[in-house]
């Protein structure tokens, strides 16, 4: 579970940094390894219907702002499970 984790994070922080616009299918790749971290957060869906919905108007800028939202919303989604694997009570 820790390597899934470890090769998620890695593909996420690569995608975010790269150069090129994130695609719709790296963005999926990232909701689903958030998923399967158990961790997702609730915004991603709508954001990705969002994104869907201006790619199919054209409208390239608003649907690369809601791409990057999901690729930052997924990657703190995974910090987030890392996190709760650490958590316990501190005495």
């Amino acid at each position: 579970m820790k390597l899934n984790l470890i090769i998620a994070g890695l593909a996420l922080s690569l995608a975010a940094s790269s150069a090129s616009a994130v695609t719709l299918d790296e963005a999926a790749a990232a909701i689903k390894a958030a998923k399967k971290s158990g961790y997702p957060w609730t915004t991603t869906g709508s954001l990705m219907k969002k994104a869907e919905k201006a790619l199919k108007k054209n409208e390239t800028d608003k649907a690369e702002k809601y791409l990057k939202q999901i690729m930052l919303h997924t990657s703190l989604s995974l910090k987030q499970a890392e996190a709760a694997k650490k958590a316990g009570p501190n005495f």
